[in-house]
């Protein structure tokens, strides 16, 4: 069975229509949009479906239309195949899409967290100090050599090795300036980000503190599926460490090019990425040839991952359903109750009711019902509270389920 990961595009995956066939189609997905409507305060439907590209590209906007249309993406995935993949991953403002479905961010939580990270961002950018071009056709060392011998490493920096032979280039305005030149002596194409700030460099300091200190007072999650971080290129699965990763992240380079290494080492093979364009799906073959990259929020490519899922009967043994996962949660608590009755009436008697609905289900051939779900939660409720689970833990496990299941609005009312 093919090994899947998850991949999230950052800036540039923009545009006008972006995610709407989602949006049409999908009740969780229109509810997604709501929802970074009602934290954002921003139409985000609106913005994406029926705004311009050059209100899609200023920097909150961006961010905000990006992160919440590839979040919806993920969980029309989820909602029609269900498979937990290996690993997440996101390009620069992706990895927050990468965090929130990996579990380890609310998504309320995560939009506001866009917003803060938007407001600091352009408060560098109304400072002028500097900006960040695309060079593409030359590689890392080239690009490297290229910096020091020009003595430009305290004016730019590499900020995200994408590929073998594309490279981003962060720095002051008069140093981006002068090594165009050099790039362009060396046949390199040059693409200049025009409204962008400098990004993933030291350049960037000037905020990165007050980042975390935002960042730490928001509540993270375990994580059900570990995040590649672009500050590492490793897989992260240590919620107490998110500040830290996500304002260093400021700082520091995107490790593309590692991150896909790291998959292609852990045996990925295929790719998907969950956005509406082919954007990251273009670098993955440079790196790993040997992978398959998909685009899911491309029509055509959707079809060939779809012909390929309903071909392999292995696939479909790996979709979790909501009365299995229940139990599976039922089992895996840790239990600190000593009362042998207690634990007969309240985690045996209610583990075997799930049990009870679940072959009832089976039996009939029917769909799960709502009333279903609920009745199963408040066993499983019953379940954690006798084996004394603490309170935060119940609520991490109930998000966990909701998410896994895709149920998250269905049942919003047991998590909030």
């Amino acid at each position: 069975m093919d090994k899947i990961a998850l991949v999230f595009p950052g800036q540039g995956t923009q545009y006008v229509g972006m995610g709407e066939s989602f949006y049409n189609n999908y009740l969780v997905c229109r509810q997604t949009y709501e929802e970074a409507s009602d934290i954002s305060g921003v139409d985000v439907a609106q913005l994406c479906f029926k705004s311009s590209l050059g209100a899609l590209s200023q920097i909150k906007n961006m961010q905000l239309s990006v992160v919440t249309t590839c979040v919806a993406i993920a969980r029309a995935y989820f909602y029609e195949y269900g498979m937990t993949p290996q690993f997440c991953a996101g390009h620069s403002v992706g990895e927050i899409a990468a965090f929130i479905v990996s579990g380890a961010i609310g998504f309320s939580d995560g939009i506001q967290i866009l917003m803060k990270r938007g407001e600091l961002l352009e408060e560098v950018y109304h400072q002028h100090v500097g900006t960040m071009l695309i060079a593409e056709e030359i590689d890392y060392s080239a690009v490297e050599g290229l910096i020091e011998g020009s003595k430009l490493h305290k004016d730019v920096y590499i900020s995200c090795e994408s590929s073998h032979n594309q490279i981003l280039l962060s720095g002051t305005d008069e140093g981006i300036e002068m090594i165009q030149e050099k790039l362009l002596d060396h046949q390199a194409r040059i693409t200049p980000l025009i409204t962008s700030t400098p990004m993933h460099c030291p350049l960037m300091g000037s905020i990165e503190k007050t980042f975390y200190d935002y960042l730490c007072g928001f509540e993270f999650y375990p994580f059900r599926i570990p995040v590649i971080t672009n500050l590492y290129g490793t897989p992260f699965s240590d919620p107490d460490l998110i500040p830290e990763v996500m304002s260093k992240h400021l700082t520091h380079p995107v490790k593309w090019k590692k991150i896909i290494e790291c998959m292609d080492k852990y045996g990925v093979s295929i790719a998907l990425e969950m956005g509406p364009k082919n954007l990251v799906t273009n670098l993955v073959g440079n790196i790993a040839p040997d992978m398959t990259a998909y685009c899911f929020g491309k029509k055509m490519d959707r079809k060939h991952f779809h012909e390929k899922f309903i071909a392999d009967e292995s696939y479909k043994k790996d979709i979790p359903d909501f009365m299995s996962r229940c139990l599976g949660i039922a089992v895996a608590t840790k239990n600190a109750n000593p009362s042998t009755e207690a634990y007969q009436k309240g985690v045996v008697d209610n583990y075997n009711a799930i049990k009870k609905i679940q072959k009832d289900i089976q039996d009939t051939n029917r769909k799960v019902l709502k009333t279903d779900m609920e009745i199963a939660l408040q066993y499983l409720e019953n379940i954690m509270k006798t084996k004394m689970v603490p309170e935060n833990e119940q609520k991490s496990w109930i998000k966990r389920l909701l998410d896994e299941t895709s149920h998250y609005y269905l049942l919003k009312e047991y998590y909030v």
